[in-house]
């Protein structure tokens, strides 16, 4: 009785003791859920949300930038957490090392000398962390005073302790900033974690999609046409220029109902972070037509992001004759001569000489603005004309002893040339 007892109060015992590893054992880390926020000209970088149950202790992280282990929390030194910029991650790898300063110096040196985003660089990470605009030295200057100990960001990220999981009722909500250093789709996995004491389980592999693009601003920074004239010559060449930033992919230019598209530039300039581009277009209309020129940013699926367009209105004249018209006035001289024959009979004798005013009227349409009159004698040019009914009557005059002779006219437009900031 006594041994059956000792058996039982044992077995009862055993059986308190290895329920809870038992129950442990059943249980499972979980990721229930995970999203990011998609790329965006107002952001520095992603943020990554993810659900589990409780029973997750950490995540092993795996994506285009390697494994990152991320644990409930992570103490970056003894002071108290003074922000919450975490601009100087370059790789998002939730520490500033040196690795993120070579990133930078990269990019300052010209190695993402294509990429001008102000905000991240999608190409390498790198970051705007004084926000003054630009990507520069004064950036990598803050990235290794904050390595040596000397940083003096207000707001830095990287003082004190970051929590990265909070509680929620039903399981665990960790958060944390992703920045994507390849352009398009990024797959990253998730791998939940539990640590205890007989060693480390893992639960189901889960993905999120991660959509990244580099930061696009196709815009037209000047603009114009060569040569840079008043008025155009309707038949003429005329070449639309566009300067863009650097990330402008495509340039669409129009002139009148004809578009055409280019993705090539004539000119690049590293030092300005500019690109030239050119197209030339023969103008066929009369009138007021009008230009657009439009930037567009590739993206990794291969469309693009227009930004925005600048228009612009040019005078395209054809000067013509319309009509000529021809008048003769009719002039004469006179006068008597007399003489005496050898009787003393006095012979008086009148003389007529006629010459001839001839005028030549063309009238000309209102793109005309001088007419040059071809005469028997030489070229005339007269800038001074009569309106009428929305023409312009010009005309010259010269006299002849042949009232036949006549004059042929061409109308011309004043052409004015100005420097060209091109």
């Amino acid at each position: 009785m006594n041994k059956r007892i000792i058996v039982l109060l044992l077995c009862v015992f055993l059986g308190i003791v290895l329920i809870p590893f038992d129950v442990l054992a059943e249980n499972s880390p979980e990721v229930i859920s995970a999203s990011g926020t998609e790329w965006g000209s107002d952001l520095d970088n992603i943020v990554i949300t993810i659900h589990t149950n409780k029973d997750v202790d950490q995540i092993i992280l795996n994506s285009g930038q390697g494994e990152l282990i991320l644990s409930p929390e992570t103490n970056y030194s003894e002071d108290d957490l003074r922000g919450n910029n975490e601009v100087m991650d370059m790789n998002g790898d939730l520490e500033v090392d040196r690795q993120d300063y070579e990133i930078l110096k990269k990019h300052v040196e010209g190695g993402c000398r294509d990429y001008t985003s102000t905000v991240r660089c999608s190409h390498c990470g790198a970051a705007d962390i004084n926000g003054d605009g630009v990507i520069d030295e004064a950036d990598l200057q803050m990235v290794d005073d904050h390595i040596t100990g000397k940083c003096s960001l207000e707001d830095c990220y990287f003082h004190g302790t970051r929590t990265y999981r909070e509680e929620t009722e039903d399981g665990f909500t960790w958060t944390f900033h992703y920045t994507p250093t390849i352009a398009g789709t990024d797959t990253m996995t998730l791998t939940p974690q539990a640590v205890t004491s007989t060693g480390t389980r893992s639960g189901d592999v889960q993905t999120v999609v991660i959509k990244s693009e580099e930061y696009k601003n196709p815009e037209i920074l000047r603009y114009g046409l060569v040569p840079n004239q008043n008025k155009y010559l309707i038949g003429s060449t005329v070449t639309v220029y566009a300067v863009t930033p650097l990330e402008t992919d495509k340039v669409a230019f129009t002139c009148g109902s004809e578009t055409r598209e280019t993705d090539t530039w004539t000119a690049i300039d590293y030092d300005v972070s500019e690109k030239t581009w050119r197209q030339s277009f023969v103008v066929n209309t009369v009138g007021m037509t009008g230009f657009t020129i439009t930037g567009y940013g590739k993206q990794s699926n291969n469309g693009f992001i227009a930004g925005e367009t600048a228009t612009f209105k040019e005078q395209i004249v054809d000067p013509q004759v319309i009509s000529t018209n021809r008048s003769v006035v009719t002039h004469v001289d006179t006068w008597a001569t007399s003489s005496t024959d050898e009787d003393g009979n006095v012979t008086t004798t009148v003389h007529y000489h006629y010459w001839y005013t001839i005028t030549v009227t063309a009238t000309c349409n209102g793109d005309t603005d001088y007419v040059v009159f071809h005469t028997p004698s030489g070229s005339v040019s007269d800038y001074s004309y009569a309106s009428s009914g929305g023409n312009k009557n010009f005309s010259t005059s010269w006299t002849s002893e042949n009232s036949g002779e006549t004059a042929s006219a061409n109308a011309y437009a004043t052409i004015v040339v100005y420097p060209s900031d091109f």
